[in-house]
């Protein structure tokens, strides 16, 4: 029998599913409000895909059985989006907002991983790599975005960056229930710790997807300052007259 239309875990599958159609609709919103600049278009077109295909995906993913070999397909896609998704959430303000070394070195860092992630959660056994690795995977690549988001606040100021501080903060007080905790149960019948965390994804995407439409009314940062080139001593020349370095042959 195929289930793909008869939910297994129906929050899951439903929040992810309506916020996916709710980020696909509001994609031309967001492409307009980043008009007159391809390169700010093609950065917050990459990060909508991303957003879009790991919330497809993941719904798509709840509404298999256990055993359906959808599921296990749609698991391998789910995991994979949420590398995909970092590095798309990445992209639109290091291209937009930062300039230089601070534009480019953290996008091929985080793509970097980002794409060895996908690869790794694509080709390998789903649970190849175990939950608390992979967890740990995320939050690290993730986390490295605090330092982007300090050297926004310093130039923008925290009515800026309050927005990634609450996308950030609903991530982590999800994460925290589901993965760390591990509560068993249900919070009410239907309604469980994986079903909170599953909300928790879209509170932060709707507060990620906020800071991308409101960056398109910044000025970018300027060029950073260029690092310094290390600068040889002088040499000194011995003065006309005097007896030569012990070791050198006089030229006769």
């Amino acid at each position: 029998m195929n289930h793909l239309f008869d939910p297994c875990e129906p929050v899951s599958a439903l929040s992810h599913l309506v916020a996916a159609l709710v980020a696909i609709a509001l994609t031309p919103l967001l492409l307009r409000r980043h008009r007159g600049h391809a390169s700010h278009q093609a950065a917050v077109g990459i990060y909508s895909f991303s957003l879009v295909f790991l919330l497809a995906m993941s719904g798509i993913y709840h509404t298999q059985y256990h055993g359906n070999v959808g599921r296990t397909t749609f698991q391998h896609f789910d995991h994979a989006g949420i590398w995909l998704l970092i590095a798309g959430s990445f992209t639109p303000p290091h291209v937009i907002l930062f300039r230089g070394r601070w534009r480019w070195l953290p996008l091929v860092i985080v793509w970097t991983g980002a794409l060895i992630g996908m690869s790794l959660k694509l080709f390998l056994p789903i649970d190849a790599i175990p939950k608390p690795l992979s967890f740990s995977m995320y939050f690290a690549l993730g986390g490295f975005g605090a330092v982007s988001g300090i050297k926004l606040m310093q130039r923008y100021g925290l009515a800026v960056a309050r927005v990634l501080l609450a996308c950030g903060a609903i991530y982590g007080i999800g994460a925290v229930f589901f993965f760390a905790l591990r509560l068993p149960g249900e919070i009410v019948p239907g309604f469980g710790y994986h079903e909170l965390w599953h909300l928790a994804v879209v509170g932060g995407a709707a507060c990620h997807w906020i800071f991308v439409y409101q960056i398109g009314a910044l000025e970018p940062m300027p060029e950073p300052v260029p690092l310094p080139l290390p600068v040889a001593p002088p040499v000194t020349l011995p003065s006309p007259g005097l007896a030569p370095a012990p070791g050198l042959a006089r030229v006769q």
